[in-house]
């Protein structure tokens, strides 16, 4: 708890002073501050396989048992601009996270097994670049750091739900920002980037691609497709009988958000995630709540 606090203190000292906020590869302004704290609702029945294809039972499982997994996410982010061209970044999460098996079979019989945890998750620091503009765009370079320190790492309950994946990560990605405009209110995004993971997972690519438009002064829309393609060089899992190796994820997953611009400062956000296709992971959708704040 004290390495909790340390960081919190150091992420205020970090985002004191902030107007106008930007997207993906966009720096904020020298002295300005970007805040996003959100709610997320994720519910999962269903699972990708080692082959990519969806499956209603948990894997490894030989008794077809039905499983659910239900997450409720605190979210807060936060964009600094340091200098004119350089923008701090960090996010701290808070979960509560249930993972349930059940029977298989018609009608549904009761709970055979569940496991719980709560606290704060991850973290993550990071430090963007803007290192070109023109009137074809903007390129960002950004490096970040996601550590396990919030938490004990340990295991909870014989499901062994954890908080995190209980390491530290080094992350590198390299950004294209470009305004729509006059052709329509908007922009778009592109990301790339490399993820070193420091234990058993495999290392990651990462890709994004974003689209945002003004549909009018106080009403906009947003698409986002994130996604991460596992390097193969993760650990084998212990058993062969699992047909998933929790080392080797890949997700792709889309975000539909409608947001409104409540004043120059205050607006609010809501959001719908689908995980579209992966491997080696639960296959569900998050609902999201957000409030956002620009401003000093």
């Amino acid at each position: 708890m004290n390495k909790l606090m340390l960081l919190a203190v150091l992420v205020c000292f970090i985002v004191v002073p902030g107007s106008k906020a930007f997207a993906g590869a966009w720096a904020m302004p020298k002295g300005k501050l970007y805040s996003r704290l959100s709610y997320n609702k994720y519910e999962a029945k269903k699972f990708f396989d080692e082959d990519g294809d969806t499956r209603s039972s948990s894997p490894g499982d030989g008794r077809g048992r039905h499983f659910e997994y239900i997450e409720d996410r605190y979210t807060l982010y936060l964009e600094y601009g340091l200098l004119e061209n350089i923008t701090l970044l960090a996010s701290i999460d808070s979960k509560n996270a249930e993972w349930t098996y059940k029977r298989g079979g018609i009608p549904p019989v009761p709970v055979e097994k569940s496991a719980q945890t709560n606290g704060i998750g991850d973290i993550q620091l990071g430090v963007k670049y803007q290192f070109f503009s023109s009137d074809i765009g903007v390129l960002s370079l950004q490096g970040l750091l996601k550590t396990a320190e919030a938490y004990d790492h340990r295991h909870t309950g014989d499901l062994e739900i954890q908080l995190g994946d209980a390491q530290d990560d080094y992350e590198v990605r390299l950004m294209y920002g470009r305004s729509l405009y006059p052709l329509i209110p908007g922009y778009c995004n592109l990301e790339t980037g490399y993820r070193w993971r420091t234990q058993d997972p495999a290392d990651e690519f990462k890709y994004l691609a974003e689209i945002g438009v003004d549909v009018t002064k106080m009403i906009y829309l947003r698409a986002k497709l994130d996604g991460s393609l596992d390097m193969g060089n993760g650990d084998d899992v212990a058993t062969l009988a699992y047909d998933a190796n929790g080392n080797e994820v890949e997700l792709g997953k889309l975000e539909l958000t409608a947001g409104i611009k409540l004043s120059q400062q205050w607006g609010c956000e809501l959001s719908c995630t689908n995980d579209l296709y992966g491997k080696n992971t639960t296959k569900g959708t998050t609902y999201s709540f957000a409030l956002t704040f620009i401003g000093f």
